[in-house]
């Protein structure tokens, strides 16, 4: 799935997930091709730049292959047709189900959350006005003030890398990938800001 940052005037910025289909990158350059849920192929450039990780550790290019699971955070300020990884999330495909149904495919258990709890599908950029140790209120143009629910995954992104929530202060601008949870709390799963996000480029919620 690829889901943008913001609104349709936001900024360049896009979120894609999907199963990693081609991995041609040489040294530390190269292009990445993912599917997602829909079928759909996504191709995105790979550069010195892009930071690879994988469970909360960085790895290098070798360690990367076709059949994992890829979340990219992605520039396209060069345009629609122009794809820059700023940052890969890397999670290795289940064995069980590409044994089962072949190459190629994405986890079960990512489309089974998917299709029952949307992870991700909400999108809202504001100034964060508090921060507690499970809390995110954010102060949006659109929706007011929002709580987020930080959660123990939620991932923290400052400048297109992968970063320590404690990195986050109040006052900062952030663009926040959120669901509701099984109780209707809406959660936080993916918290990116720095440089990338300016505000001359915003539209907010």
């Amino acid at each position: 799935m690829a889901v943008p940052l913001a609104g349709q005037h936001g900024p360049p910025v896009r979120i894609m997930r999907g199963e990693l289909i081609r991995w041609e990158v040489r040294g530390f350059t190269g292009d990445l091709s993912i599917r997602d849920a829909m079928h759909r192929v996504h191709r995105c450039s790979v550069t010195p730049d892009t930071y690879l990780t994988r469970q909360t550790l960085r790895v290098t290019p070798v360690g990367v292959k076709p059949g994992d699971f890829l979340e990219v955070v992605a520039d396209l300020r060069d345009g629609p047709e122009s794809c820059r990884a700023l940052t890969i999330y890397v999670r290795a495909s289940d064995p069980a189900l590409v044994a089962a149904r072949g190459p190629l495919t994405i986890p079960p258990q990512r489309i089974i959350m998917d299709n029952l709890w949307p992870r991700g599908a909400l999108t809202f950029a504001g100034v964060v006005q508090r921060l507690e140790p499970d809390r995110m209120i954010v102060q949006t143009r659109k929706d007011g003030s929002q709580t987020f629910h930080l959660r123990a995954d939620t991932v923290y992104t400052a400048e297109g890398r992968l970063v320590e929530a404690a990195r986050l202060s109040v006052h900062t601008r952030v663009f926040v990938r959120a669901g509701r949870g099984f109780e209707g709390e809406m959660e936080a799963y993916q918290v990116v800001w720095g440089g990338i996000v300016t505000p001359k480029q915003t539209t907010t919620h």
